[in-house]
Parts: C-alpha cells; sequence; structure tokens
C-alpha cells in the first residue's frame, strides 16, 4: 500500500513487506539515493519515546550522507557517442554521498511532519490489520 507519491509529494513511501509478525511489518521510503526501511516496531518504539521525527531525520540524514547514487541522463544523438550507451541512448551518471550538511538541507521540518504523518498512517493500519487478524 502506498502512503505517499511523488505526484504529490516529496516522499514515495509505502507498506513494502507483509511479514506473519506484527512487528517485523515494513514502511519504506523509496529514494533515488536509495530505500530507506523502517520496522513497525521501531516506529512505536520511537512513538513512545517522543523522538520519531528526530529519530526519522538522523536516518535520512544518514542514508542520504553514506550512499553513493546513480542518475540516468538521455542525450540527444548530437553529443559524443562514444561515452553513452548507444542502445538507450542514455548515460549513467554517478554521484558520491552528500555530504552531511547538504542531507541537513535536502529537506523541510514541514516535509519531515508530512513523512511522520504517513508513518502515523502505516501504524494505525497495521494495527488494525492485526487486529482484525486476533478479533
Amino acid at each position: 500500500m502506498s502512503y505517499s507519491r511523488w505526484s504529490n509529494s516529496v516522499w514515495y513511501t509505502y507498506h513494502s513487506a507483509i511479514r506473519n509478525s506484527k512487528e517485523d511489518q515494513i514502511f519504506e521510503i523509496c529514494m533515488v539515493e536509495g530505500n530507506i526501511h523502517f520496522t513497525y516496531r521501531d516506529i512505536v518504539f520511537h512513538i513512545e519515546k517522543g523522538n520519531l521525527l528526530q529519530y526519522v531525520k538522523d536516518e535520512v540524514i544518514f542514508s542520504l550522507s553514506t550512499t553513493p547514487y546513480c542518475t540516468f541522463s538521455i542525450f540527444p544523438k548530437t553529443v559524443d557517442q562514444d561515452s553513452i550507451d548507444q542502445d538507450s541512448m542514455s548515460k549513467v551518471i554517478e554521484h558520491p554521498p552528500l555530504t552531511v550538511e547538504e542531507a541537513e538541507e535536502c529537506y523541510t521540518d514541514e516535509e519531515y511532519l508530512e513523512l511522520i504523518g504517513y508513518m502515523s498512517q502505516f501504524v494505525e493500519d497495521i494495527n488494525s490489520e492485526f487486529d482484525d487478524k486476533t478479533s
């Protein structure tokens, strides 16, 4: 189940793994730089601790500042053909990880709060799904 998509948010988030255990359900953030996974257990733990927002920020910043990533560019036929994959007319561009300072500036507090809302909705859905199974 998707909670947000890039067409209406900076986040693309969804319930990505359905396992037998309620605590091991996965909330996933899909990013160009790589996906970030949070278990139901971790989300609920940090909600109860009162630090979910800081925990999520730290995880996103860590991911952005430690993971190199690739993007793809499409080039017209007028570009130097030797440097381009002839089949797709595209080129993979490798990027180093962001610095911590760059990663900290990627998202606003409002965007992080939006993400927390999706995580809260995920927790409610998992509670409802597993409560239905035990009834």
